[in-house]
């Protein structure tokens, strides 16, 4: 069995259990308690060993049988606890408390929840902090609205299909071991009163013994609404039924006014009610009607070959874009035409058809959206070798849904739309400077000198003067050759120039930086950098050294001929030294050839 003993501080009576876990821990809250079950490891239950822990109190140990006991934290502020329980051999089981602190404030939001509207879908999430996740929550008291229910997890949802006030509470319990910790949430809620709307709000005519049908709906309130006439009279042969279908064959010409009434089943202190007044005509022929308009998209510059569909297309007067008047109108047949829209300002139109029973209704269905063309303002960057490959930023306006990217009339490599102003385009290989132009829906950019983008070739170069100079640098360098123009770095060898300044395309003036040996003098633009030759190599020279001269002295007068012994003396240009006089001649012997 096992036996609860004294503190870690205490002498322990036995060595760490090996019947069960020796090291085991638990959180509580504080001043609650934990039960301790460690039945599962022991066949006799516990042995009292006087188990003291010092924020708390463990009972159940007298007699006992059964390997459960309860710890009961005091409450004293402690963060933590320990004790030990003895098994039934006596060996030590110690077990390491987490006492959360009584200070934790365990809070629910939001504070306040807004109000439902009838017949609209509604949603708010609760959150708790300060307990231990999870968190379970449940109506705890009051009433929800009608229609609104409160998840598990917090989700507060429904469609409300009654007006009033509401007062309810949500109890929030967390994981917090032994015993939970607990809070209660009160929400208010007010349903307002839902403003009824009946759509259409016009009716397209009709034609003597065509089937006519039009469905009524009704914006908020609380679905199914009933519709019925309130007053004046329908076409005889048209009928409302209960759900707002408003058809039939109409057998008489005329103009008919009647007003049309729409019922929610709103609880609370619903039923709530709308009603519309219409005007209905009966043509001897029905107006046309346009059920679709193909393609229902086009530039702003016209020009978009448009199909319309419908019915009642026989004796056509007139077919507008908006208030343009459509090109190339052709009437294929009673259910089909053709045009060319017009141009037409940026936005959305109505393409109405005129034709003996009348003007055809507006609608979703006949809508034709004008696209703006797309604008290039800036390009980055504006060149790149001549082999592609440059990665270019398109800055403009118009460019959602773009279909092409061109370098002059070469499509880029690939190309990603960022945003409606921005589109990173890679640069296909090309010559020369070129537009780029952006094609949408809306058309194609007009070139202007923003877009425009040079293919730089590779610089070359064909000399250099002079080829030589001091290690030390300084040298003033003339780099003859072709591609300059976009320079945008001189090397020599691996170092940058000192400085340079571009002449022209064929011509850069250089500073030489400090170096050693032959290197190469290289340039780079946005066409790459030039190719390594004999024709670009600078030398740096080493300074001369003096290490002898003989002989070391002579006449006062001159004349004396003088050995100078040292390094470095290749290209001499001056001896000078003889009192700060520069010597009358001198000559660098030629050096013997190397021995075989």
């Amino acid at each position: 069995m096992l036996a609860f003993g004294a503190t870690p501080a205490q002498a322990a009576p036995g060595d760490p259990s090996t019947k069960c876990n020796p090291n085991q821990s638990f959180t509580v809250a504080s001043g609650a308690s934990y039960q301790i079950d460690l039945s599962a490891c022991s066949s006799f239950g516990l042995v009292d060993n006087g188990a003291t822990a010092l924020h708390g109190t463990i009972t159940g140990l007298v007699n006992n049988g059964s390997g459960i006991a309860t710890y009961i934290n005091n409450g004293d502020g402690a963060l933590s606890d320990s004790f030990i329980l003895w098994d039934e051999d006596s060996q030590a089981i110690t077990f390491t408390v987490t006492v959360l602190p009584a200070a934790s404030a365990f809070t629910v939001s939001p504070g306040s929840v807004p109000a439902p509207v009838i017949g609209v879908p509604y949603s708010q999430t609760m959150s708790a902090s300060g307990g231990v996740a999870p968190y379970t929550y449940v109506l705890d008291s009051g009433t929800l609205p009608p229609g609104i229910t409160v998840s598990s997890s917090g989700v507060i949802s429904g469609t409300v299909t009654a007006t009033g006030a509401y007062t309810f509470g949500v109890k929030v319990t967390d994981s917090t071991a032994g015993t939970p910790l607990t809070v209660t949430k009160n929400y208010s809620v007010s349903i307002a009163v839902p403003i009824l709307s009946i759509t259409p709000s016009t009716l397209s005519a009709g034609g003597l013994s065509t089937p006519y049908s039009q469905q009524m709906s009704t914006a908020n309130g609380t679905a199914p609404f009933t519709y019925v006439v309130e007053s004046g009279s329908l076409p005889p042969g048209i009928t409302l039924s209960g759900s707002g279908l408003l058809a039939g064959t109409p057998t008489a010409l005329g103009n008919y006014n009647f007003v049309i009434k729409s019922t929610d089943v709103t609880g609370g202190n619903g039923p709530y009610n709308t009603s519309r007044s219409y005007a209905l005509a009966i043509n001897a022929q029905p107006p046309p009607t346009i059920t679709a308009v193909t393609p229902a998209t086009g530039p702003s510059s016209g020009g978009t070959a448009v199909t319309i569909t419908g019915t009642g297309f026989t004796g056509v007067t007139a077919l507008k874009f908006g208030s343009n008047n459509g090109f190339a109108v052709t009437v294929v047949n009673a259910t089909t035409m053709t045009a060319t829209s017009p141009a037409g300002s940026a936005g959305v139109v109505n393409v109405v058809v005129t034709a003996s029973g009348g003007t055809s209704a507006t609608g979703p269905a006949n809508q034709f959206t004008y696209i703006p063309a797309p604008v290039v303002s800036s390009i980055s960057p504006t060149a790149g070798p001549t082999a592609g490959g440059t990665s270019i930023t398109i800055t403009g306006t118009g460019f959602t849904g773009a279909t092409a990217v061109t370098f002059g009339a070469t499509p880029a490599t690939g190309y990603t739309v960022n945003s409606a102003t921005q589109i990173t385009a890679t640069a296909p290989p090309g010559t020369g400077t070129v537009d780029v132009r952006v094609t949408t829906a809306g058309g194609t950019s007009a070139t202007s000198g923003a877009d425009q983008f040079t293919y730089a070739q590779v610089p070359t170069v064909t000399s250099i003067s002079p080829t030589a100079g001091p290690a030390t640098g300084g040298t003033t360098v003339i780099i003859t050759g072709t591609g300059f123009g976009s320079t945008t770095a001189v090397t020599f060898g691996a170092t940058a120039a000192s400085g340079y300044t571009v002449n022209s395309a064929t011509q850069i003036t250089a500073t030489a930086p400090a170096g050693t040996g032959t290197v190469d003098v290289r340039v780079t633009t946005a066409g790459g950098t030039s190719a390594t030759s004999a024709a670009d190599q600078f030398t740096y020279v080493p300074a001369p050294t003096v290490t002898g001269i003989s002989p070391t002295a002579g006449p006062v007068g001159g004349g004396t001929t003088v050995i100078i012994t040292g390094t470095g003396f290749g290209g001499t240009t001056a001896v000078t030294g003889f009192g700060g006089t520069t010597a009358v001649t001198f000559g660098v012997p030629r050096q013997p050839p190397a021995l075989p």
